[in-house]
């Protein structure tokens, strides 16, 4: 994370050649800076209310040495405005943007060091950091290059899904590899219930959790035998409950709450809360719920699994019907997009910690689009509110575009193997 730091700061420069302020820059390469530094290098009165219209000069100290950009003023607020212009909390400030693009700031695939590891474990033990679960997270404790086999001891990838899918009702085409199309044609020439009922055959067995859910699970408790208060929520857009048997294994209550895509009733297109006695709570007005417990510091009483895609349900028994939920067709996804937005369908109080939190993200490609719309949502807001939360991801090799996708979104992707990650994140939070 400091390298990623290093890289993003920009000095403003006067006439003179001097420095006279300094700056961040964005994953959108603008650069974020105070309004009195931006006059200060221009030699302008500090009580200039009108945008500058004039190119600052800046340079890159830690990267480019002794070479020189320019940049414009895209948005001025200083103290010295009017008063009938309303500043929004954003008083002394200035955003500059490019002449040029930059291609330097980019946050390489590294290796972690122990000063990353500090970063993380303190956020870990302040209740600050979201982990993101995505479906890479089931080949966690797999030997290098097995597959998902008929004995369907591991679930599957998303990829592996997908050509199971593929394989299972003649897809034609040579993408079996793409989830969101290869269920399309399922659900389109075969019925949408098969293709549930297909799912529901490879969810609902007792798979083994893996060391990163069985990692998760004992952390809450982990946390509190060294005095902290655990305060976790875990996201996911996976459909099995791994995570959830693994809570249950370490007899650590947690709150579950899933998206419910439904049929045609009341419940469609919501959150739904399950709680530990297995009842289930819709989430009708998510700034006014309050089934999910605080303690008196505002920490979540019980870790919070939030299911954003939907999944198995393994609870309802008897003669009733399972509450399977699947986001996964592009006919779901185009849906979910266009009638829920699914920020603003969370409680009001994991929509706070979800702004206030950096991100961890395991087991993921950020080639999800969905998963993309739903972190814009939160970054916008965090943005909105100036507030800069670093952020990771381990991924074993990321290629070019993968590194691109998480700079966008000002994430240091880090490059190594999901298992050693979660033994020496362990270890360390053992160390506490």
């Amino acid at each position: 994370m400091s390298n990623q730091v290093t890289l993003s700061v920009v000095r403003l420069i006067n006439a003179a050649g001097s420095v006279a302020g300094i700056g961040y820059v964005t994953p959108e390469n603008r650069i974020i800076t105070c309004a009195h530094m931006v006059t200060q290098a221009l030699g302008i009165p500090k009580d200039t209310a009108q945008k500058p219209d004039a190119d600052v000069t800046v340079d890159f100290p830690f990267v480019e040495r002794g070479k020189t950009r320019t940049a414009r003023v895209v948005l001025w607020r200083t103290v010295y405005q009017s008063a009938a212009l309303p500043l929004d909390g954003m008083e002394d400030t200035a955003v500059l943007e490019f002449a040029d693009e930059p291609q330097i700031i980019a946050p390489l695939a590294t290796t972690l060091g122990d000063t990353d590891y500090e970063y993380m474990i303190d956020a870990i033990r302040t209740g600050q950091v979201i982990p993101f679960l995505g479906a890479g997270v089931n080949l966690c404790d797999r030997a290098e290059g097995e597959r998902w086999n008929a004995t369907r001891q591991y679930l599957p990838s998303g990829e592996e899904l997908s050509m199971a899918l593929a394989a299972e009702f003649g897809y034609p085409w040579s993408d079996s590899g793409d989830l969101l199309r290869v269920s399309q044609y399922v659900a389109l020439m075969h019925t949408l219930d098969r293709l549930n009922a297909k799912l529901r055959t490879i969810f609902n067995r007792d798979y083994p959790p893996t060391s990163l859910h069985e990692f998760f699970a004992r952390l809450p408790s982990v946390l509190r035998g060294k005095g902290y208060r655990p305060n976790l929520l875990i996201v996911t857009t996976n459909y099995d409950d791994l995570l959830e048997r693994a809570f249950t294994q370490f007899a650590q209550p947690f709150d579950l709450v899933t998206y419910w895509i439904g049929d045609q009733d009341e419940q469609r297109g919501k959150l739904l809360h399950w709680t530990m006695d297995g009842k289930r709570c819709p989430i009708d007005d998510p700034n006014k719920y309050d089934g999910i417990k605080l303690d008196e510091q505002r920490n979540l009483v019980n870790p919070v699994i939030l299911k954003v895609h939907g999944a198995v349900d393994r609870t309802t028994a008897g003669f009733k019907k399972p509450l399977d939920s699947y986001v996964i067709t592009e006919d779901h996804y185009l849906e979910y997009l266009t009638r829920s937005d699914i920020a603003s369908l969370v409680p009001a109080i994991l929509k706070e910690k979800l702004k206030l939190s950096s991100f961890l993200f395991l087991g993921y490609s950020l080639r999800d689009w969905n998963l993309r719309v739903f972190l814009n949502r939160i970054q916008m807001q965090q943005r909105r509110d100036l507030d800069i939360y670093y952020s990771w991801a381990i991924q074993k090799q990321p290629g070019d575009l993968e590194q691109r996708f998480w700079k966008a979104r000002n994430v240091q992707i880090f490059d190594a193997k999901l298992r050693d990650y979660v033994a020496e994140i362990k270890r360390r939070v053992d160390l506490i």
